[in-house]
């Protein structure tokens, strides 16, 4: 496997690894935090639970997986040169490719979603029923995998990327790379700012027509506003994620351009993992608080105990009731059957 390693000096490299190990590290803290509010409250969920929990583990997979492995084509390059069949570097260019359009047509979904929940209900009951979450979830992994077949069998191919320091698909491939890029990134990517600019401006109809009847702006249309400029914001921020990469690999046929800018572009397309769990915390506000409640717990027990959750934190006052009543009363014969109790209890927990 053909590399040219001068691009970078070796002081750059670590630095710039070092830059993709802490998006990696967040990213995946967040994704976890993310399933695991998910999991314990069940008055967040909703049709599109499906869909974000399909997003938060393909954004993990990539946070785990495919940046770890970008950190190794970062600071040891060399890694994939050992490995003579590429096969390594096939398997790392897939997980990319794969992950990466999986999670846009993931947050198309979601962006449809919400728009039908809102605007169009009947519909939205029509086609996100149990049956239809299966099929779209089955249907989305088919999708990715409809992207990462025709490398391995000749249309296109994987290469390390001496510009991007990484795996992946051979952006120089001129008929591929059309094609990923408009069908797997740009169409998702039009279709969130489609979904959600319709969002935005079917609420403003809905909050001008109650401002004229009631003469001022209701508190409920007020926090919808909020809410939905939030939105709005974030959504601007993942198309300009997504859309800033297409463009320039489409505008960089010849692979002209400087590695900074290729390399800078990547980073931030797949930033977009580390911070969708962000930007699902922050339009949802029983997520934001149950985050919350869960990062105190962790500072408050000192560990990942606090992740047992109320159970324990309740039991363990019990321990402290019980306790502060047998040292005001209890005589000093009982303590060897106190501490079988205490130890019973611990146990069964």
């Amino acid at each position: 496997m053909d590399m040219d390693l001068s691009m970078y000096p070796s002081n750059a490299r670590t630095g710039l690894a070092v830059l993709v190990g802490c998006l990696g590290v967040f990213g995946t803290a967040i994704n976890v935090t993310v399933l695991w509010v998910l999991y314990r409250r069940k008055d967040v969920r909703t049709s599109a639970t499906v869909y974000v929990v399909n997003l938060t583990a393909v954004d993990l997979l990539v946070t785990t997986v495919v940046d770890t492995l970008h950190i190794l084509g970062i600071a040891w390059p060399e890694f994939y040169r050992l490995d003579p069949t590429a096969t390594v570097c096939n398997i790392a260019g897939s997980l990319c490719v794969a992950g990466c359009v999986i999670s846009l047509a993931t947050t198309a979904v979601i962006s449809v979603n919400r728009y039908l929940f809102i605007c169009k209900r009947q519909t939205h009951d029509d086609i996100f029923t149990k049956k239809g979450a299966v099929v779209i979830v089955v249907g989305m992994w088919v999708y990715g995998l409809g992207f990462v077949l025709p490398l391995w069998f000749g249309w296109g191919n994987f290469r390390y990327d001496p510009k991007t320091m990484n795996c992946a698909y051979d952006r120089t491939e001129t008929s591929y790379t059309l094609v990923f890029l408009l069908v797997g990134h740009i169409l998702p990517t039009l279709t969130v700012f489609i979904f959600n600019a319709a969002l935005y401006l079917n609420a403003m109809k809905i909050k001008n027509k109650l401002r004229r009847l009631q003469d001022r702006t209701p508190p409920q249309a007020k926090e919808a506003r909020k809410a939905l400029r939030s939105l709005s914001v974030l959504c601007i921020y993942f198309v300009v994620c997504w859309l800033q990469y297409a463009v320039i690999v489409l505008a960089d046929q010849d692979d002209t351009w400087s590695g900074g800018v290729h390399f800078s572009s990547l980073v931030i397309a797949h930033s977009s993992s580390s911070i969708n769990g962000v930007i699902y915390a922050l339009t949802d506000k029983k997520v934001r608080e149950e985050i919350g409640k869960t990062f105190r717990r962790i500072k408050e027990s000192g560990g990942p105990m606090a992740f047992v959750g109320t159970k324990w934190t309740r039991t363990r006052q019990v321990y402290v009731i019980e306790m502060a009543s047998f040292n005001r009363d209890a005589s000093v014969s009982s303590v060897p059957s106190l501490k079988r109790v205490l130890t019973n209890v611990e146990t069964q927990i």
